[in-house]
């Protein structure tokens, strides 16, 4: 019963439902639009059949590619979970360090790095932009112990630093051990979601640290 949770979990974290959700309302509303206008047009009905068999055989098709790869605002991109451990971490790691060029020509934002482990692996991003943590499945760092809140914590960037705020969680923040509600980051430190909860390793990348990424991409083998 629980990897059958762990597996419905995992199709919500990948958006499979929704992706297949939006396939299934758009294939019947092109199907029943075909239905009502091609036959005025002299289309023959066997065309109609053969465009709802398609759509139908189509479906299994989007399951996968909705399994297999994630629409960012980088456009479509294979999703980090299906690459090896070592390509997974370069992944998220040069593409953190790339948005923050991008973000402010000509100098290095700092970036945060956030290590934490979902169902025994760890995990590992870097970020130049503000981001939650929580449940939701929408959040940059999601999370299925029951302890956090769905959206429990925001991390950004507030002038030269990086601070943590609770987003009126049931459980609490707590930075280093000790509850808050809106924190400057020190430069290494640990965030729970709530006392016990999810644990964050917390690092702020200064500019030497992100220019060591960008350049050796062979850094991301690290774990």
């Amino acid at each position: 019963m629980r990897d059958l949770r762990a597996f419905i979990n995992e199709l919500r974290q990948r958006k499979v439902f929704r992706v297949a959700s939006i396939y299934v309302v758009s294939a019947w509303g092109a199907a029943l639009g075909a239905s009502e206008l091609l036959p005025n047009f002299g289309v023959e009905h066997w065309v109609i059949k053969a465009l709802v068999i398609g759509l139908l055989a189509l479906f299994p098709v989007v399951v996968l590619l909705a399994w297999f790869f994630e629409v960012t605002r980088d456009g479509v991109v294979r999703d980090p979970r299906d690459l090896p451990a070592d390509a997974r971490q370069t992944h998220h790691t040069l593409r953190g360090a790339d948005t923050a060029l991008l973000e402010s020509p000509g100098t290095l934002v700092q970036g945060l790095e956030v290590v934490w482990m979902d169902r025994g692996v760890e995990k590992r991003r870097v970020w130049s932009t503000a981001f939650t943590a929580g449940r939701d499945v929408e959040c940059g760092v999601s999370t299925l112990d029951p302890v956090a809140s769905r959206h429990h914590a925001r991390f950004e960037p507030e002038g030269s630093h990086w601070v943590v705020s609770d987003l009126g969680s049931s459980n609490g923040t707590l930075l280093d051990g000790e509850r808050i509600t809106h924190q400057q980051l020190p430069m290494r430190c640990r965030v729970e979601l709530g006392r016990g909860g999810q644990a964050l390793d917390i690092r702020i990348l200064n500019r030497e640290a992100q220019t060591m990424i960008l350049a050796a991409p062979d850094s991301g083998n690290a774990t």
